[in-house]
């Protein structure tokens, strides 16, 4: 005749309570308790790896454009004197490169692999005014000067300025330092010279070869 089984014992303190049939029952609350802990504890380490490796990130403050004037003095003793048939003559760094376009009606260079900059510089034909081809400050172009300067013979206009995001370039964006210089050879025509590079020592070198053109005699 089957007996009863004995009464369970009254289980430790701390220590699951056995079943009826020998299991164990878990202590539920213990294990949210351990989980709520366990969270914690990674979500604290997780923000501190993050902060630590992260942390708090500020923009670098820009550096401004170089004025358009006084003209930059560089050592030019180096560079090379480039004409083209019009008379047009002008000295550019040895390090520039001609990048030849059939699709362009100006010359261009860039120096070295391009990733410095570029200049490119070619003529305009207009009846208008060659004072009225001078840049209109616009958003994003800051830091902006102009002054009227000379060369032998020309009075010339000078704009120095940076373009904020201007240049993207592996895949990221970053201010371009850009210039235009404008000389006028006759009514009706006149010489420009743009260019824009990474950082204000391009800027200068493309401020100080805009001064190097030099236009032929009437």
């Amino acid at each position: 005749m089957p007996t009863a089984a004995p009464p369970a014992r009254p289980a430790a303190k701390g220590v699951p309570a056995p079943l009826a049939d020998g299991r164990t029952a878990l202590n539920t609350e213990g294990v949210r308790l351990n989980l709520r802990v366990h969270s914690l504890w990674a979500l604290t380490v997780g923000c501190a790896i993050l902060a630590g490796c992260h942390g708090p990130r500020t923009a670098p403050a820009p550096v401004a454009a170089v004025p358009a004037c006084p003209a930059p003095t560089l050592d030019m003793r180096t560079w090379t004197l480039v004409s083209d048939s019009a008379g047009l003559t002008y000295r550019l760094p040895p390090t520039f490169v001609e990048r030849p376009d059939a699709r362009l009606t100006y010359r261009r260079w860039t120096e070295g692999g391009a990733s410095s900059g570029s200049v490119s510089i070619g003529f305009n034909h207009s009846l208008e005014h060659w004072i009225t081809f001078r840049r209109a400050p616009s958003p994003g172009m800051h830091e902006m000067t102009e002054c009227i300067d000379s060369i032998p013979g020309r009075e010339i206009l000078v704009q120095a300025w940076r373009t904020a995001g201007g240049r993207f370039e592996h895949g990221r964006r970053s201010d371009l330092y850009e210039m235009l210089t404008l000389v006028p050879i006759e009514p009706g025509l006149t010489v420009w010279v743009a260019g824009g590079g990474a950082d204000p020592q391009f800027q200068r070198i493309l401020l100080a070869i805009s001064r190097t053109v030099r236009v032929p005699k009437p």
